[in-house]
């Protein structure tokens, strides 16, 4: 009797687990304890996801103006090519969505013809921000990939007088 049940258990878990390599991880989404915890954690309706989750990727441009809403790691990391961001956005390494046409540049005063010169290598346009005395938000004139933005950042950064290049997040 005992080796009949541990047949049908052994059986149901294999099922399972097959299921879920079919599926590309769905199953697991469904059991996923930690999803429920993180979607009625009191945090989920802020900016910032409680431990062991993560924010839920956006799909559509109105859903940058609701709240954030955690998912676990887990679901993140089965959610397959859900998770991709569109184009025009990136996925920073830290997992954050960002602008993948615009940055933000930080001057210690006005902008110089190195500056000038450097924009028009990269092909940039400069426009002044509310925020900030000598803030710009510098877009790009077409969508790049995080490698080309990392290295327009790192070129902007290294002028004189630059006191920070940023990410635009969403």
């Amino acid at each position: 009797m005992r080796t009949v049940s541990a047949r049908l258990l052994l059986g149901a878990t294999l099922l399972v687990a097959g299921f879920g390599v079919l599926t590309d991880g769905a199953p697991l989404k469904l059991l996923d304890f930690k999803d429920r915890e993180c979607r009625t954690a009191s945090v989920a309706l802020a900016s910032a996801c409680p431990a062991g989750c993560a924010a839920r990727p956006i799909s559509a441009p109105a859903d940058r103006s609701m709240p954030t809403a955690c998912r676990s790691r887990l679901w993140v990391a089965t959610c397959g090519r859900a998770c991709e961001p569109r184009p025009g956005f990136i996925r920073l390494p830290d997992g954050k969505l960002a602008d993948g046409r615009r940055l933000v540049l930080s001057l210690a005063g006005l902008p110089t013809r190195s500056h000038e010169r450097m924009l028009s290598e990269l092909r940039v346009t400069a426009e002044q921000r509310f925020d900030g005395m000598y803030r710009y938000e510098v877009k790009l004139q077409e969508a790049s990939t995080r490698d080309e933005l990392e290295e327009a950042k790192k070129r902007l950064a290294a002028l004189p007088g630059t006191v920070s290049v940023e990410y635009i997040l969403r």
